[in-house]
């Protein structure tokens, strides 16, 4: 089986990348050259039968204008130039799953597929077009949205930052620490991809989350148990507005979303709680 994957070289779509291959997938990058080129771009989907789509501005820095428009228009533009091209082939992929976030989700309550409601706000609305572009395929195209909380994994990504005040001693807490934080770890996604391509009945939103219900001073703590850290440091959310801005958000307001429909499928998460993760990540593997 052939897997297309835009966002390939980013920090997800690298480690996607080696875990099917390892699987003994086939994968075949969508790269920016590519997706300019509607020729070539429709002569890569034609081979193969899943398309994943991840592609997107980093939305971890502060947000001016300009940058919010990056964020919309390299997320939104890519996912309608991906459909538009499958909409093209006599022969299509059978399964498209396209990238979202849990920020969909409004950051009061804890949401699953079936009750959660939308937020307000610039990421929230950015989700919701996000995902409606997806499913603008034909129907004989399976769309999975995948709403990923924050993606841990010690080798990138978020994690090495949040963990970076270890060997000073302290682990930081943005804002209260009383809002919810939804992670999973990096292999579970990846995982969790495959069970999605094996498991033909999910379509929809997919929330890709561990299971267990977290907040920022719940996570913390683990933190300081497993590293060792004495000393708490607590930012006030007017700090990290002040040189986060309107971004600032990510870390002060964020949501909880459980992963019900993966659970209701019979997914089993390697790393269902923080304790899980943090013990077996120096040693994991794709096995």
């Amino acid at each position: 089986m052939n897997i297309a994957i835009s966002g390939a070289s980013g920090f997800i779509g690298t480690y996607l990348t080696s875990f099917f291959q390892s699987k003994g997938y086939g994968v075949i990058p969508i790269t920016r050259t590519l997706l300019k080129d509607s020729l070539k771009l429709k002569q890569s989907l034609l081979v193969c039968e899943v398309v994943i789509n991840l592609a997107g501005a980093n939305i971890n820095r502060r947000w001016s204008k300009k940058y919010k428009k990056e964020i919309t228009e390299s997320r939104i533009a890519t996912t309608r130039t991906i459909t538009c091209a499958i909409e093209r082939l006599s022969i299509r992929p059978r399964l498209l799953i396209s990238a979202s976030a849990v920020g969909f989700y409004a950051p009061s309550g804890c949401h699953d597929e079936y009750s959660g409601t939308k937020g307000e706000g610039f990421l929230s609305d950015l989700c919701m077009e996000w995902e409606e572009s997806s499913r603008r395929v034909m129907p004989d195209v399976r769309v999975v949205n995948a709403r990923f909380g924050v993606v841990l994994s010690k080798a990138g990504g978020a994690f090495p930052r949040i963990i970076s005040g270890r060997k000073a001693g302290f682990t930081v807490i943005p804002g209260t620490g009383r809002q919810y934080l939804s992670w999973i770890d990096l292999a579970d996604l990846a995982a969790a991809m495959e069970f999605i391509i094996k498991t033909p009945r999910l379509e929809g939103a997919v929330n890709f989350t561990a299971p267990c219900r977290m907040t920022y001073r719940e996570f913390a703590k683990s933190l300081a148990h497993h590293y060792h850290t004495p000393f708490t440091l607590r930012i006030p959310a007017p700090v990290l507005k002040f040189f986060m801005g309107e971004a600032a958000g990510i870390l002060t307001e964020s949501q909880c979303a459980e992963p019900a429909r993966l659970l209701a499928a019979g997914f089993t998460f390697r790393s269902p709680t923080l304790e899980a993760f943090l013990r077996s990540e120096a040693h994991r593997s794709f096995a």
